[in-house]
């Protein structure tokens, strides 16, 4: 079905599809706008707590790029690069300054936290051999209890 436009139509629907498209671009700038006011106060906090944040997990416990970005920017690197870059950036730097150990800030980067299974069930063995052993002495006790009884019986 084709339509006919006279030319005060046309000049209508062109405006409404003008002014349309510049309300969808003023929206689009203004949400770039945000995330880059986002951005800037997100760096301002970085250098704000460059010299006090304290890292106190292992490095490889880091994996999201703003906590590498923040290791890295402490430690006065570069901040670009994908996250495997960040990190051996920031390890060679380690690896060169082992003064950096017996810095409170950054010492927890060098601890190496033991992973698997083995220190829990250490843990569960040692918390569970003194209940058997208080078990135990309470059932020594109720034997004895119980021999009382029956010798009352007997008697």
């Amino acid at each position: 079905m084709a339509r006919v436009l006279t030319p005060l139509e046309g000049h209508q629907e062109w405006e409404k599809i003008h002014q349309e498209e510049v309300a969808k671009k003023q929206a689009e700038a203004l949400k770039i706008q945000k995330k880059n006011d986002q951005l800037h106060a997100h760096e301002e906090q970085r250098h704000l707590t460059t010299d006090t944040r304290i890292f106190d997990l292992p490095l490889g416990h880091y994996t999201k790029k703003d906590d590498l970005k923040d290791i890295a920017m402490c430690l006065g690197l570069e901040l670009n690069g994908k996250n495997s870059e960040l990190t051996s950036r920031i390890k060679a730097h380690l690896d060169t300054n082992p003064v950096l150990r017996v810095n409170e800030c950054f010492c927890g980067l060098f601890e190496q936290r033991k992973r698997g299974r083995g220190s829990s069930e250490k843990q569960k063995e040692a918390s569970i051999e003194p209940e058997e052993e208080e078990y135990e002495e309470e059932e020594g006790e109720e034997d004895l209890s119980g021999d009382d009884f029956l010798s009352e019986g007997e008697v």
